[in-house]
C-alpha cells in the first residue's frame, strides 16, 4: 500500500485515525501500520470485524505484534458507534463483480464515522459484464440438482469460478458504478442497466461473466480483467487471470445469428 504511505506523508505530522472496516485477520491493519512506519507518521488504528473467529486472531496479533495504537472492535461496521471520526477508511469488501458482497451497503453504513474531508479506500468501483459461450460449465450446472430448492435453483445462483474452455463473445462493458463516501441526500443502491453487445460471428450464448475495476486512491487502480482492443487478447486475460469472475448462466442456451445482442433490464437490487 505505497499510496497509503503517500496519503500519510502528505498530511500534517499529527496522529491520524485509520479505520480498517472488515479487518478480517489483519492484512489491512498490518498494511496501515507499515505505511505509517514508512511515512514517519503516527496512526491510531481501529480494526472493525464482525466475524468472531477473525476477532480472536486480531486480538492475538494485537497482543503479540501490534502496539497499543490498535483497537480491535468486534462489531458490524454498520452498527458500531465510533468514539471518534476517521481520517482514512480502508476496506477490502469487493467481490468478483465488485458490489456482489454488499460493499456498497457496508461502506455506506460506515461512512458516518469518516471525517468530512476523510478518504475512503477504495473510493470508486465499476462492475463490468461480458457475454460468454461456456458449454461445459452450462452442462455441468444443468446436471446439478437440489430437491429442496427446485429445478431453477442452479440457474438462479451466481457462480464464482475460474473460466476454462469459454469464448468471450464481446468485450466487457461497464454496468454499475459506486462511489465512496456517498454524499447523496438519499442513498439508493438499486441499479438497472441496459447493454448492447456486438458480435462478429454467430454464437451460442450460455451466460455472462462479471468483473470489476476499482479506483483505490487518485490514479491507483485495480482491475480484475485486462481491457484491451483485441478480443482474442481479452479472452486470454479472462481465462488465464487468477481472478475468478462472477458467472451468471441462463437456463436455455441461445443460438444467435444476429450481430447485436441486447441485454435488457439488467437489474441489481440490494436489500
Amino acid at each position: 500500500m505505497k499510496y497509503l504511505s503517500e496519503i500519510l506523508l502528505n498530511t500534517a505530522n499529527i496522529k491520524r485515525v485509520v479505520m480498517a472496516v472488515g479487518a478480517g485477520r489483519g492484512p489491512l491493519v498490518r498494511a496501515s501500520l507499515t505505511a505509517a512506519e514508512e511515512s514517519g507518521r503516527k496512526v491510531r488504528v481501529y480494526a472493525v470485524e464482525k466475524n468472531p473467529n477473525a476477532v480472536v486472531t486480531l486480538e492475538t496479533l494485537k497482543e503479540e505484534e501490534w502496539s497499543g495504537d490498535v483497537t480491535v472492535v468486534s462489531s458490524d461496521m454498520r452498527e458500531w458507534n465510533s468514539p471518534e471520526k476517521a481520517d482514512i477508511l480502508v476496506s477490502e469488501l469487493l467481490g468478483s463483480f465488485g458490489d456482489n458482497e454488499l460493499s456498497p451497503e457496508c461502506l455506506d453504513g460506515a461512512q458516518r464515522f469518516l471525517k468530512d474531508d476523510g478518504i475512503s479506500i477504495p473510493c470508486e468501483y465499476t462492475s463490468f459484464l461480458a457475454p460468454v459461450s461456456a458449454a461445459k460449465l452450462h452442462y455441468e450446472v444443468s446436471q446439478s440438482s437440489d430437491t429442496g430448492k427446485g429445478p431453477l435453483a442452479p440457474f438462479e445462483t451466481p457462480y464464482v469460478v475460474r473460466l476454462h474452455n469459454v469464448a468471450v463473445i464481446s468485450p466487457p462493458q461497464p454496468c454499475f458504478v459506486f462511489v465512496h463516501p456517498n454524499r447523496a441526500d438519499r442513498i439508493d443502491n438499486s441499479r438497472v442497466k441496459s447493454l448492447e453487445f456486438e458480435a462478429k460471428t454467430s454464437f451460442s450464448l450460455h451466460g455472462f461473466a462479471g468483473y470489476f475495476e476499482t479506483v483505490l486512491y487518485k490514479d491507483v487502480t485495480l482491475s480484475k480483467f485486462t481491457s484491451l482492443n483485441s478480443l482474442n487478447v481479452v479472452r486470454l486475460a479472462f481465462i488465464h487471470s487468477s481472478a475468478r469472475p462472477l458467472t451468471v448462466l441462463i437456463r436455455t442456451q441461445l443460438v444467435l445469428k444476429c450481430s447485436i445482442l441486447q441485454c435488457l433490464s439488467l437489474k441489481e437490487g440490494h436489500h
